[in-house]
């Protein structure tokens, strides 16, 4: 296949293996008659749809395109929008040679969409139509993820890893995510000495890609229970800047605005998933399952200064960016959805991790009641800090239950505003545990 057909987009670099394909979006005749409807697996039969190279109707693709890019692609914007939409406008238009990687991060875009999507769709229905994209976009990088490495194939992975967080097939998203961060250490995406040689917005494209490698490994770290990929000295880089700001592309007000409100929610998330890692390193021996066991003064010593870490977190935090409080949680919201979304998600993920922080000294009290002792000072010291970390825990809990609460009994769009529904499912079930432990202490 000819080479000369193809665009490059920003942070895109070779890959070992031949990668291009016509890929065509599929139309409908004009005027569209019932049956040129867009088909989903349902019509396997077909060879078009069966295709690993078949795209839904523009517009529905145009759709879930949209959906992306105001949802989970302002929480991760490690794909760069304008020229993603640039690369799709081409394609459609002239149907013009394509990388298959690059289809392969089309697919995933739409499977996130789906798969995120707050319609009245029945489960099952956008359990199919999802899993239909993930399996276009695994067959179409499969072997390039193996034998190839590009930005691009990072991206694909990180989104593969998101998307599966959310499936029965869970279990699999900690092999994909280690096969990304294999890929992004190979690029050097780590380094700002191997982006010199880049352009500006590539650069800005590796960083963030390489912080979403950082913010999913703090994540499964966290999730799984398992040893981080990525250590936390290897997190080096500046934080990620308004595009704007490195780059001529002229952009409406909004939707400059937009981009930097994302920019502030990325980077707010870097920084509260950079005490996470400390946390977990420090307070439960970086999920090494070791037998050593650090004296409870040490232990609280450590607490309160996460607990410090957390505070000059939302400290910092930009003013539209602020936690918000349930029980005002009406009256706090603002005219613009996205900036309300992005409220909501760092209140869920700050109070996860404040409780993570304070059950360590939950679990060891409760541990070490059977071995009650008035003259042993090391239980005497929980004990002095058992109460504040008690209620601590109970009003993260609080928070959290009330705060998702109010957003799923809103209307359809507020729902919106709590991001990926097994995040939510998450962090609300880790509540139930430490509330179960305060009834027994």
């Amino acid at each position: 296949m000819s080479r000369s057909g193809n665009w490059a987009s920003p942070g895109y670099q070779q890959t070992a293996l031949p990668d291009f394909h016509i890929a065509r979006v599929s139309r409908p005749s004009s005027p569209m008659p019932r049956a040129a409807q867009w088909l989903t697996d349902a019509h396997q039969g077909t060879a078009s749809t069966s295709s690993i190279f078949y795209l839904p109707p523009d517009q529905e693709t145009s759709a879930l395109i949209d959906q992306y890019f105001a949802n989970t692609g302002l929480l991760f914007p490690y794909l760069h929008e304008e020229t993603f939409r640039e690369t799709y406008a081409q394609l459609k238009h002239d149907n013009a040679a394509t990388r298959r990687t690059w289809l392969g991060v089309l697919n995933m875009v739409l499977a996130m969409a789906t798969h995120t999507s707050v319609l009245q769709m029945g489960q099952a229905e956008r359990q199919r139509q999802s899993e239909a994209f993930y399996r276009r976009a695994n067959g179409l990088c499969a072997e390039h993820v193996m034998n190839g490495a590009s930005v691009e194939i990072v991206q694909f992975l990180l989104l593969v890893s998101q998307y599966m967080q959310g499936t029965r097939s869970s279990i699999q998203t900690w092999a994909t995510h280690g096969l990304a961060v294999k890929v992004a250490f190979q690029l050097g995406l780590h380094s700002a000495e191997a982006s010199k040689r880049f352009s500006a917005v590539e650069r800005e494209i590796r960083k963030r890609t390489w912080f979403g490698c950082i913010v999913l490994d703090r994540s499964l770290s966290m999730t799984f229970g398992r040893p981080a990929s990525i250590p936390e000295h290897y997190s080096r880089l500046e934080l990620p800047v308004y595009f704007d700001t490195i780059e001529s592309r002229e952009r409406q007000i909004e939707a400059r605005q937009r981009c930097r409100y994302s920019t502030d929610f990325f980077n707010a998330t870097i920084r509260l998933y950079s005490i996470l890692g400390k946390a977990i390193d420090l307070l439960y021996d970086g999920n090494l399952g070791s037998e050593d066991k650090i004296p409870n003064y040490e232990l609280i010593t450590r607490v309160l200064r996460m607990r410090h870490l957390l505070e000059e977190w939302t400290e910092q935090l930009p003013k539209h960016m602020g936690i918000i409080q349930a029980q005002n949680y009406i009256s706090q919201l603002s005219n613009d959805p996205a900036v309300d979304r992005f409220r909501a998600i760092l209140t869920l993920r700050y109070h996860n991790i404040r409780l993570l922080i304070h059950r360590v000294v939950l679990v060891r009290l409760c541990d070490s009641l059977g071995d009650f002792d008035a003259r042993n000072h090391d239980i005497l010291a929980l004990q002095d800090v058992a109460w504040s970390t008690l209620q601590i825990a109970t009003e993260s809990a609080t928070e959290v239950i009330n705060v998702v609460s109010a957003v799923v009994e809103s209307d359809w769009v507020r729902r919106g505003l709590l991001g990926a529904w097994w995040f939510t499912l998450y962090y609300s079930l880790s509540f139930c545990i430490p509330e179960h432990h305060s009834v027994r202490v």
